[in-house]
C-alpha cells in the first residue's frame, strides 16, 4: 500500500516497549516492526506498524495511566524527523467525564511531545481513532481546524466537539476522516 507508518488501535498484543518483528501467522514481513501498548488479549492498546525505511525509533514516555489510549514515538523517515502520537478516544457510550479526562491526558501528552528534544524541522503528527462525528457546523465555528477533506454531516457528536476544541487549542488542522459513518 506504500504506507511506511501505520497507526493501529485495539492492538490486544503484549509488548515490552521494544520494536518487535512484525509477522502474520507463519510469515515474517522482512524489515517491518511493531511497537505498542497492548497489555493482554482482553485489554487493547495503541501502537504503530513501522516499515523498513523507518529509522531511529524512540518511545516518548507518558504516564502509565494513559498507556492503553495514547502512545508517542520519535522516528526518522526519508531524512524527515517525526514526532508521532497515536491515540484512541473513548467512544460516545462513555461518560462525559471519562472523555474529558482523556482529552486532559492528551493535552498533557501533547505538551510532553512538544518538550522532547527537537530539531528545527521536526514534524509533529497526531493520528488515531477519535470516535468523533463532525457536523452541525452551521456557523462555520470550526473552519480554522477542519480541512476541506472533512466530510461534514448534520450531526456533531460530543467527541466531535471535544476533538475540534482540542485542535483549536493546539492549532492543529484536521486533515481527513478516513471512515465515513451513516449520515443521521
Amino acid at each position: 500500500m506504500g504506507i511506511p507508518i501505520l497507526a493501529v488501535q485495539e492492538t490486544k498484543r503484549k509488548t515490552d516497549n521494544e520494536a518487535e518483528e512484525w509477522y502474520f501467522p507463519g510469515e515474517l514481513l522482512e524489515g517491518w516492526k511493531f511497537m505498542g501498548t497492548g497489555t493482554s488479549e482482553k485489554v487493547g492498546g495503541v501502537g504503530f506498524i513501522l516499515g523498513p525505511g523507518v529509522k531511529n525509533v524512540e518511545i516518548i514516555e507518558h504516564a502509565k495511566s494513559v498507556w492503553n489510549r495514547i502512545f508517542s514515538i520519535k522516528c526518522e523517515l526519508h531524512g524527515l524527523k517525526l514526532k508521532i502520537t497515536n491515540c484512541y478516544a473513548p467512544h460516545e457510550g462513555y461518560a462525559a467525564s471519562t472523555k474529558q479526562k482523556f482529552y486532559s491526558q492528551l493535552k498533557t501528552c501533547r505538551k510532553q511531545v512538544d518538550k522532547t528534544k527537537t530539531g528545527k524541522n521536526d514534524k509533529k503528527i497526531l493520528l488515531g481513532d477519535f470516535n468523533a462525528e463532525l457536523g452541525s457546523m452551521d456557523a462555520d465555528e470550526y473552519n480554522e481546524v477542519c480541512g476541506k477533506n472533512i466530510r461534514r454531516g448534520t450531526y456533531m457528536s460530543e467527541n466531535g466537539g471535544m476533538l475540534c476544541d482540542f485542535a483549536r487549542q493546539f492549532e492543529i488542522q484536521l486533515l481527513n476522516t478516513h471512515f465515513s459513518s451513516k449520515i443521521r
